[in-house]
């Protein structure tokens, strides 16, 4: 199950950037990976399972994944 959340982790992430991870970009694309966030646990039906999201830098707008959303800071 872990292995399938980080696989649609990393597949949201080259849909957003038009490309697959080692791939060169073309002059007009811009963006690229930038490594991953911290780890997270995520509670299932099945369990407690630990991912990681992934991070895009140099992109129009910012990347925000629609899987794993980033957690809002606690005041």
């Amino acid at each position: 199950m872990q292995s399938t959340a980080q696989d649609l982790l990393e597949q949201e992430v080259t849909e957003h950037l038009g490309r697959r991870r080692y791939e060169r970009q073309g002059s007009e694309k811009k963006g690229y990976r930038n490594g991953c966030g911290k780890s997270r646990k995520v509670s299932l039906s099945c369990g407690t399972i630990e991912v990681r999201r992934r991070r895009a830098r140099d992109l129009e707008e910012r990347f925000e994944s629609r899987i794993l959303p980033r957690k809002e800071p606690t005041t």
